[in-house]
């Protein structure tokens, strides 16, 4: 079975200014949210890159969904439990920092997908745009 990617919905209702990625402080909302940690999921791409690279530190944490051709992330790989944080967040001070940055999922890649997922968790995000104008 050939692998598929699993679409991700964009509220093009609510455009997001062109900052939006660059207007992290690393506050960690969205690496903490037990309901956003419950959503998300690899795509295949994102395992097949984990895979070349030999991160079994990553890919214990995915379910693979073999249907779908990608897998539910983080399950904790001995309970088999989903985790109510990434397992790869750390505090560093009053900040959060990724440990997996450089090889983070694609749906962590693409946060936020609307304005409404920051304020519903919380994000500091949309106090760094207050001002800006939606992107084209």
């Amino acid at each position: 079975m050939k692998p598929v990617s699993i679409p991700i919905v964009i509220d093009s209702s609510q455009d997001l200014p062109a900052a939006v990625g660059e207007a992290c402080t690393g506050c960690g909302k969205c690496c903490t949210n037990a309901s956003y940690m419950g959503s998300m999921s690899a795509t295949a791409e994102d395992m097949l890159r984990w895979r070349k690279d030999g991160r079994d530190d990553i890919l214990q944490y995915a379910a693979e969904l073999p249907h779908l051709g990608s897998a539910d992330l983080w399950i904790h790989p001995v309970s088999k439990r989903e985790l109510t944080r990434c397992p790869f967040v750390r505090k560093s001070g009053s900040r959060y920092v990724c440990k997996i940055h450089d090889t983070r999922p694609e749906v962590c890649r693409g946060y936020p997908y609307r304005y409404s997922q920051m304020t519903d968790i919380g994000c500091e995000i949309p106090v760094q745009l207050e001002g800006q104008e939606p992107s084209p």
